[in-house]
């Protein structure tokens, strides 16, 4: 039986169908509607960004399916405990006297129990948040991945940015590979061993080009969206390329975020 996580997966591909259809006509009218032409564009723009984060809640979501679906509480990795906990006492942890070894107390207790199924509410934020490389390394991070973009660090995924020929094939190879990966519980998906795509901890400064190309999206989006700009941001072959980016980083994280999900499982 398949996953929760491989069938959300299998459908990301179809969800993008919109912005394609928004970016197909865009192609089709730049010669001859200069106006509705932007007007793609600039929707274009702000849709890939609304995609971006509610692919976030989605596979929080399915991946929580899963763990329920398959684990009692005590067999869970101790970064999915502890953040299952914490949506009952909070993030802050100075908001309440002796937080560790109160969150340590309710996962003893909670382990006791068989059938406890842990809340997805947990792993996302109580307010919407733009999916900026902050927020998407702390909606890992709850999941146990300590830094998303120090694994990318000098990975092959930083030649998607070097051409759209490059792009593409990794991409490609990168969906079939994540597929395969989640078809089963647990996932086969570890970190360590992802040596095809050499995703692994190098020199890393804290700063790598995903970084910045999540930070100039959610730039032009906000700029769009709160009326700073009238003016189109990007052109068409500008915004496909874009489109798969936002697609191969949505399949790393799917990697990342399962590999931790069942570690120790």
């Amino acid at each position: 039986m398949s996953t929760f996580v491989f069938e959300y997966v299998s459908a990301l591909d179809s969800q993008w169908s919109e912005v394609e259809i928004l970016l197909d006509q865009a192609k089709l009218v730049k010669e001859n509607n200069d106006s509705l032409y932007h007007a793609l564009c600039r929707s274009a723009s702000i849709l890939m960004v609304a995609h971006l984060e509610g692919f976030t809640k989605d596979l929080s979501k399915n991946i929580i399916y899963d763990l329920n679906s398959n684990c009692n509480f005590y067999q869970l990795p101790m970064s999915i405990k502890r953040t299952a906990c914490k949506k009952y006492l909070g993030f802050d942890k100075s908001a309440i006297p002796d937080y560790d070894n109160k969150i340590k107390d309710m996962i003893e207790d909670l382990s006791k129990f068989d059938g406890f199924d842990i809340c997805h509410t947990a792993f996302l934020f109580e307010k919407n948040k733009n999916p900026k490389p902050d927020i998407l390394m702390e909606i890992c991070g709850r999941f146990g991945a300590s830094d998303i973009f120090k694994n990318l660090n000098e990975s092959i995924f930083e030649s998607a940015f070097t051409s759209n020929k490059r792009l593409d094939r990794i991409l490609k190879r990168t969906k079939k590979i994540i597929s395969m990966s989640v078809n089963n519980f647990p996932y086969h998906c570890k970190v360590s061993k992802f040596k095809k795509f050499k995703l692994e901890s190098k020199k890393y400064n804290g700063r790598t080009i995903w970084q910045t190309f999540l930070d100039d999206l959610n730039y032009n989006r906000h700029n769009i969206a709160h009326g700073n700009t009238f003016g189109n941001t990007a052109e068409h072959h500008e915004l496909v390329e874009k489109m798969n980016k936002i697609r191969l980083i949505q399949y790393i994280i799917v990697y990342i975020s399962c590999s931790e999900a069942v570690k120790g499982i």
